[in-house]
């Protein structure tokens, strides 16, 4: 490309201070992988603060450290103090944009190197022309040869590959791989099952079932994909409940012995049979569920799930989370949007659970609607699937009811508005789709 049309072309974007805090900062929070801090050039940098958590990201690599928000920060305050380093942090993290890209991203850092690089160049030789004007074609072809040089290495986007690939996938049945089957009929019928590369909200009234749903989901979605062929790594972060009890329910699912006459210590003789028969099931999910009662951030979450490779990350539930204070539009938007990030560029799937506020309790037939959402703007806007659990016994005290658990599919990006409706024991932890006899009529 002729140096005039390049740097016409850039005028306007010579400021590269906020490309280069979104780079980093996408690096640090786990969004993108570390392989991407290697493809930085240093000298493309201009900001001193990028610059110097360049270097603390370096010296993390070469001492074979995890390279993420607490390393990074651990250092960076040692340098500016301990409230300035995490607000400078979470500032770089927080305006990354939906739509970022570390491969634009970098090719835009690099272009605004090569026009300033340029710039200087030309403020060189016409310094020396304006000294020597009888050389000034040599001195002029010596600065474009040198721009020549930085520049050259144009990229190219094959617009009919591109489209050959997407519709070699689709004939081939490839985009399957896109969800994770839940091994739930109801919710597979409809959205297909849980879509990579996106956050799913699950969302529901205090009693109305969240952690049942969060613990049956992700052994569901296990032995689901087990049976396909195309087994997953499952993670569950129970911020709410500690890991102590999380394992009771899913052992109380396994052997199908009420959690009550387990925490109370009144099992029968068979029951205390069918329990320790669950240690051998149960082993099944070894090396593919990884339970945390312990981690309250994205960043660290993220790592986790970046370093055990895991497919579905499940997290009960969103408000309960680090950095979810008084400004709660804008920090479970944040969050959300960490969690987005991460899952489209590491092709995995976020299910985020989250409390509906008391509209349901106030509107006649108590049916729950996305507006209930805690600061619904931010995480409808971000969610592909919004499923809203909507226990109709914790009104109606009906013994009808009181197995019934209606999934309300109330945002499907990928299908369509619809509703489910499941078989649910809270004390026998059990969510399946129903059989006949589960509904006896009064």
């Amino acid at each position: 490309m002729p140096i005039n049309e390049m740097l016409q072309q850039n005028q306007g974007k010579l400021n590269s201070f906020e490309l280069e805090e979104i780079y980093v900062g996408s690096i640090i929070s786990g969004m993108v992988e570390v392989e991407w801090f290697q493809k930085l050039n240093k000298n493309w940098i201009i900001s001193n603060n990028v610059k110097t958590l360049w270097s603390i990201c370096a010296n993390i690599i070469a001492n074979d450290e995890i390279l993420d928000y607490v390393s990074v920060n651990s250092r960076y305050s040692k340098l500016v103090g301990a409230q300035a380093s995490q607000d400078y942090l979470n500032r770089i993290i927080s305006q990354i944009p939906n739509n970022f890209s570390p491969t634009n991203t970098l090719a835009e850092l690099e272009s605004n190197y090569i026009v300033g690089v340029s710039l200087r160049e030309i403020e060189i030789a016409k310094s020396a022309i304006s000294k020597n004007p009888f050389h000034s074609t040599e001195i002029f072809a010596a600065a474009s040869e040198k721009i020549s040089r930085i520049s050259s290495g144009e990229s190219s986007f094959d617009l009919e590959n591109e489209f050959n690939d997407i519709i070699d996938k689709i004939v081939s049945g490839e985009l399957t791989k896109m969800v994770i089957k839940t091994g739930i009929e109801g919710i597979d019928k409809f959205l297909g099952g849980i879509a990579r590369q996106e956050i799913t909200i699950g969302a529901g009234r205090p009693g109305h079932g969240k952690t049942t749903f969060a613990s049956e989901l992700v052994l569901s979605c296990i032995d689901k994909n087990d049976k396909l062929g195309t087994p997953i790594r499952v993670a569950l972060f129970e911020l709410e409940m500690s890991k102590l009890w999380i394992k009771t329910k899913m052992v109380s699912s396994e052997s199908k012995v009420s959690f009550t006459a387990m925490r109370n210590a009144m099992l029968t003789a068979d029951e205390r049979g069918r329990v320790l028969a669950a240690k051998e099931g149960l082993k099944r999910f070894n090396g593919k569920l990884f339970l945390y009662d312990n981690v309250y951030d994205a960043p660290t979450m993220n790592r986790i799930c970046r370093s055990n490779k895991i497919d579905l990350a499940v997290v009960d539930f969103i408000t309960l989370m680090d950095g979810v204070g008084e400004d709660k539009r804008n920090e479970l938007g944040n969050i959300a949007k960490m969690f987005k990030r991460f899952a489209k560029h590491h092709n995995m799937a976020y299910v985020v659970l989250s409390q509906l506020n008391r509209g349901p309790e106030t509107r006649e037939g108590n049916r729950p609607i996305s507006a209930d959402l805690a600061e619904s703007d931010q995480l409808s806007q971000l969610a592909s699937e919004i499923l809203l659990l909507f226990y109709q016994y914790k009104y109606s005290f009906d013994p009808a009811h009181i197995n019934k658990l209606r999934i309300i599919f109330d945002k499907a990006r990928y299908s369509g508005v619809n509703e489910t409706l499941l078989f649910f024991n809270p004390d026998v932890i059990t969510l399946r789709d129903p059989r006949p006899g589960d509904f006896p009529a009064k």
